[in-house]
């Protein structure tokens, strides 16, 4: 069995329990949704494209993918830590310093981009986030311990 089909196969199983899950609340109408309408609908999609997924690599003589080597296997465990660190320091470094950080990490120590590349798109990711949802939309960010 290929990647292909053990992952189609857990997100088969998280649908369910996206589903499983989802009874607790109402419905609701097509006019007025209850706070299970979008789960279900999301079951149902994570479901139906899981499945989809899986019937295609049955009719595939070689599979489309393999599992990673060692080197992809530690790409991403530096980014689930990267992340990890982002969600337990947001709060006290906050959103702009975790967010440029985090950017940095991603593209120069995973994607291998080159310094000036890094600190331009990790730069303008954060500006233009900030604007939007700082400015623009007036979501209050997280300001860290030094901005305060």
């Amino acid at each position: 069995m290929n990647s292909e089909r053990i992952s189609s196969l857990v997100l088969v199983l998280l649908s369910l329990f996206i589903l499983a899950e989802s009874r607790r609340y109402s419905l609701g109408t097509i006019d007025y949704p209850g706070p299970g309408f979008f789960p279900v609908l999301l079951g149902i999609a994570i479901g139906l494209m899981s499945l989809a997924l899986f019937i295609r690599s049955l009719a595939r003589t070689r599979p489309l993918t393999s599992w990673p080597d060692r080197q992809g296997f530690i790409a991403v465990g530096a980014i689930f830590m990267g992340i990890l660190l982002f969600a337990l320091l947001l709060e006290a470094s906050g959103y702009l310093l975790n967010t440029f950080l985090l950017f940095v990490m991603l593209l120069r120590l995973v994607g291998k981009q080159s310094w000036p590349l890094t600190m331009l798109i990790s730069f303008a990711a954060v500006l233009i986030s900030y604007l939007l949802f700082d400015v623009w939309l007036k979501v209050p960010l997280p300001r860290g311990i030094w901005l305060q």
